[in-house]
């Protein structure tokens, strides 16, 4: 039972996930897997009986980087309709984070060998250290300086654009 307004917006949901009495983990992991092999752009709808479902579903959408469009409430379940705006699933923040943590990772482990191996006392495990973390230096410093970037880019806006 489709609204009018869906057929007026072009909504045409290429799947439908019934997650109807189910609670909120279990309507996640059934969008994130269905969301993962959907098309880009592919509009997906989620059947839910659940009173907090609409909050679940946004907040998964604003972390993924994919859009939510509206609820439809029928008797006794609501339909959710989401768009795939995003190919990669991944939060965001935990990606910066991940970032900036490889960045000291690497950093921290070359100050520490750097002066050991240069001594040239120390085993051969703080060798193989020194050069993994020499090699993983390039890499990290270039998505950290895009990730400065980025952050420099909506600091730059104005105040009620940022984020």
């Amino acid at each position: 039972m489709t609204n009018m307004s869906n057929l007026d917006l072009g909504l045409n949901p290429k799947r439908v996930i019934d997650a109807r009495h189910t609670d909120g983990p279990i309507t996640l992991v059934k969008l994130n897997h269905e969301i993962k092999t959907a098309s880009l752009e592919a509009v997906l709808s989620v059947l839910t009986t659940e009173p907090d479902a609409e909050a679940n579903l946004r907040s998964f959408c604003k972390s993924t980087g994919n859009q939510y469009l509206e609820c439809d409430h029928h008797d006794g379940y609501d339909i959710h309709w989401i768009k795939k705006t995003r190919d990669k699933i991944g939060c965001e923040t935990c990606n910066n984070v991940r970032t900036v943590l490889g960045g000291v990772l690497a950093a921290g482990v070359l100050a520490y060998t750097a002066p050991l191996v240069i001594a040239g006392g120390e085993a051969t495990i703080m060798t193989i250290l020194f050069i993994l973390s020499l090699c993983s230096l390039p890499p990290v410093a270039y998505d950290n300086f895009r990730l400065a970037l980025r952050v420099g880019k909506q600091l730059a806006r104005s105040p009620d654009d940022r984020f």
